[in-house]
């Protein structure tokens, strides 16, 4: 049954090794249900090897559609995904039914795992879609017409899509080679390991999260993530949980993790959260105010913040601690990654001066899917920009000002608008 799973490739090759190492481990978990790092395996292989007996023999690698909550099955369905030499398209719950009816005319992956409660809210798939497999609540739908223009091949890990609310969402290439690259540069940086537990409470199928949780099962630490945010429920797991913690989340989730302690700090002393020693958010600069906060909350949490982007992998962090304080840049370069700023017509620029950031990295992905959705990112030779514009300062951090189009000279001085 194992051949049923490809093993060449980074996040497989560690799960196969974990599952030796930790067997009986919490590998993850999600509110009250668990699987150890053997099961995790084991429920990855079978669902593989029946998907394996779908593919055609012309087809040696696929799309498959992933459509499901925050759940576990979400993760075992995307491992199985991957080692049958498939590759998941991560489709969001949170999409409007246009949405998803675009998505689907545009890719058309072959098959469709879904669930009975997502299929209940989105039956319009059905159009598109017959079920062929029906095993408890999981569903397996296939395609009555698949589109052949898009053409998956060996490299590709998952095709992810941007966060959108009226418009189509932006879909993205991950690979295997910048991940597996990616994970053992972030894991050390970061200092997650096997005595970790890493909670996720965002949607796994946005990167920020999808990445924490595999970062998390490549090293052997326990991984645990909510259905949906809830703060009340990430601070019973804060007081509940006595191994060391890491928390991945966004800013915007820190903030209302934030009120919710401000509302109840009456309930809790100072070592309430001891537990927690790293935070690790992206997506948006973090405040002083909201730095000093979780300074508050947290007294023994390094904060670490990056920058990136679903293009360039992780190009800065910014570490605040007791022996960092808290500054305004996006952080100093991050292991392995190079940065130039340069001018309109790319010529680098010294310190101080403002322009267009490049990156050059073993990070970066393939980009977008869509030509039309390519706006801003340029690739010359090794060096990528999605059109970020900032500067270095004298000790190598790097300021980010705004996105190219987004900047006026006047005066001769290159401004940003303010925004109401």
């Amino acid at each position: 049954m194992q051949n049923s799973l490809r093993t060449d490739i980074g996040i497989l090759d560690g799960l196969i090794k974990n599952a030796a190492a930790y067997s009986d481990k919490t590998a993850i978990m999600c509110e009250k249900k668990h699987l150890s790092y053997k099961s995790l395996l084991n429920n990855s292989l079978s669902l593989a090897k029946q998907l394996n007996f779908l593919r055609s023999e012309k087809e040696e690698y696929w799309g498959i559609g992933l459509f499901l909550e925050n759940d576990i099955q979400l993760i075992v369905n995307f491992i199985s995904i991957v080692g049958s030499k498939a590759v998941p398209l991560l489709f969001d719950p949170s999409w409007s039914q246009e949405q998803l009816e675009n998505i689907v005319e545009i890719y058309s992956p072959k098959l469709l795992l879904t669930s009975e409660k997502v299929l209940a809210q989105f039956k319009g798939i059905l159009a598109h879609y017959c079920i062929i497999n029906h095993i408890g609540n999981r569903l397996i739908l296939q395609c009555k017409k698949t589109n052949e223009t898009f053409k998956f091949k060996e490299n590709m890990l998952f095709v992810g899509f941007t966060s959108g609310t009226t418009t189509l969402p932006k879909a993205y290439l991950q690979t295997h080679h910048a991940w597996k690259k990616s994970m053992a540069a972030s894991a050390s940086f970061f200092g997650i390991d096997n005595q970790m537990t890493v909670i996720v409470p965002g949607p796994l199928v946005h990167g920020l999260s999808l990445y924490a949780t595999f970062e998390g099962l490549t090293v052997g630490a326990s991984v645990i993530f909510l259905k949906k945010f809830d703060p009340s429920k990430l601070i019973n797991l804060f007081t509940e949980l006595t191994a060391p913690l890491s928390l991945v989340v966004v800013p915007t989730m820190l903030n209302k993790l934030i009120g919710e302690l401000e509302c109840e700090t009456k309930q809790f002393n100072a070592k309430s959260f001891n537990s927690v020693k790293k935070i690790i958010t992206a997506g948006s600069k973090l405040s002083k105010i909201t730095s000093e906060k979780i300074e508050t909350f947290f007294p023994k949490a390094a904060i670490y913040e990056y920058y990136g982007a679903s293009e360039l992998g992780f190009i800065t962090a910014n570490i605040t601690s007791v022996t960092h304080p808290f500054n305004h840049s996006v952080g100093q370069v991050f292991p392995g990654v190079k940065i130039k700023i340069t001018d309109r017509a790319d010529k680098p620029l010294p310190v101080g001066e403002i322009g267009t950031v490049w990156v050059q990295s073993p990070y970066i992905s393939q980009g977008y899917v869509m030509e039309a959705d390519k706006l801003g990112f340029r690739q010359k030779g090794d060096w990528a920009t999605v059109g970020d514009q900032g500067y270095l300062d004298l000790n190598h951090y790097l300021f980010l000002i705004g996105r190219d189009g987004d900047l006026i000279i006047t005066g001769g001085v290159k401004c940003l608008p303010r925004r109401n």
